[in-house]
């Protein structure tokens, strides 16, 4: 009984972190994407806002 219950906590243990290492990967890799996206948006909004200011300035 005590080694399963040894066996069930290392198993345990090394799914989770191999579960939180994997997470992490997914986090970083989502932030990385979504940090891109935002970089792209705010660029592309400068822009157009930009352009809108000197066709609001332009007669």
């Amino acid at each position: 009984f005590a080694l399963r219950s040894i066996n069930i906590i290392l198993w345990y243990f090394f799914f989770s972190r191999f579960a939180l290492r994997s997470i992490n990967i997914i986090l970083w890799y989502s932030f990385n994407t979504l940090s891109q996206v935002l970089v792209v948006g705010i660029f592309v909004y400068h822009h157009v806002v930009d352009f809108n200011i000197v066709m609001i300035f332009l007669p």
